[in-house]
């Protein structure tokens, strides 16, 4: 079979260079995945960083503990941080120790 060409089947690539409508559509899709990247490292810095919901602080508190489904996130403010704050004073388990380190980041005492 020396010397026969082979007709391109679809199997594999091209070996030619890109045709610049093909260049053309391959910067416009690097140019959208990159633009989708960056608005969603835009969007999860402002949200992110503006929730209170995942650290203590400002009368809050929150407890990330291990469990059953890898972790949990327990969360309470005002009255409800404080009772929490009061049941956990004098326990020594590992969730009262971390309840009591979160109450006082945020600035309660039992």
């Amino acid at each position: 079979m020396k010397g026969t060409s082979t007709v391109n089947s679809g199997k594999t690539p091209p070996s030619g260079p890109l045709t610049s409508g093909e260049r053309r559509a391959a910067l416009i899709v690097i140019g959208v995945v990159v633009g989708a990247v960056l608005v969603g490292a835009l969007a999860w810095g402002l949200t992110g960083r503006s929730s209170t919901y995942d650290r203590s602080g400002d009368g809050c508190v929150t407890v990330t503990f291990p469990s059953s489904m890898g972790g949990g996130l327990e969360h309470a403010c005002g009255v409800a941080a404080h009772d929490w704050c009061r049941a956990v004073d004098g326990q020594r388990d590992a969730h009262a120790v971390a309840v009591a380190a979160q109450c006082r980041v945020a600035g309660i005492r039992p």
